[in-house]
């Protein structure tokens, strides 16, 4: 009767010993998650105080990614001030454009986008080219940027910094949208040049958004 009395009591001492261990992880992941979220928070805030135009911080509630279609979906809108085609940015580089907004959200074009794309130049040997997502799309795995319109002569290398070149009248020049990670010899007279995001497309989850550029820049219109 003893050995089973005792049996019983230690049934009972792991239980709440396993429950003890699972509350005290679960506070540890919540701390985890809070330190990351933090961290997040900082490097968002560095870049606010580093960029020279009005930003507005907004997180991503949604995410879309069908072939060649890649957007996102943030929780600002009109009526925070959100305006089509106003640049979308993250710690780490460009993500991509508003394409579609309402009174309370907004949808953003990102750059992995087959129809989206961006005015850029090569950091170092000032390169022209216009960065787009890739036709084949995510379906294929495909989650490089291609640089077209690149002379076959021009001086592009693996590991050039490629930045916003300003000329497309939607983002601010000198931003960072990746690294080249090929070069080849294309088809016809242009290189074959795909660049690496340096935005981290698959954890993105708050981003700032750069408010009514031209207006800020103080930009001619286009003739």
């Amino acid at each position: 009767m003893a050995d089973a009395e005792q049996l019983l009591k230690d049934i009972v001492a792991n239980r709440r010993l396993e429950a003890r261990v699972r509350q005290l992880e679960t506070e540890m992941q919540a701390r985890s998650s809070r330190a990351q979220e933090a961290e997040r928070l900082r490097d968002l805030l560095a870049l606010r105080k580093a960029m020279p135009l009005e930003t507005l911080a907004a997180q991503v509630v949604g995410r879309d990614g069908v072939p060649w279609f890649r957007t996102l979906t943030i929780d600002k809108g009109e009526s925070d001030g959100v305006a089509l085609d106003d640049p979308v940015v993250s710690p780490t580089g460009v993500v991509g454009r508003v394409f579609a907004v309402g009174p309370r959200a907004a949808r953003v074009q990102v750059l992995l986008d087959r129809d989206g794309g961006a005015g850029v130049l090569v950091e170092r040997s000032r390169v022209p080219g216009v960065v787009s997502g890739q036709v084949s799309g995510p379906a294929s795995g495909a989650e490089d940027l291609v640089l077209n319109y690149v002379p076959e002569r021009a001086d592009v290398v693996v590991g050039d910094v490629v930045v916003t070149s300003g000329l497309a009248r939607i983002y601010p020049k000198g931003l960072v949208v990746g690294r080249v990670r090929f070069v080849g010899k294309g088809a016809g007279l242009f290189r074959d040049i795909r660049v690496e995001p340096s935005a981290r497309f698959d954890r993105l989850e708050e981003v700032l958004v750069v408010r009514q550029v031209l207006a800020q820049l103080g930009q001619p219109p286009e003739l």
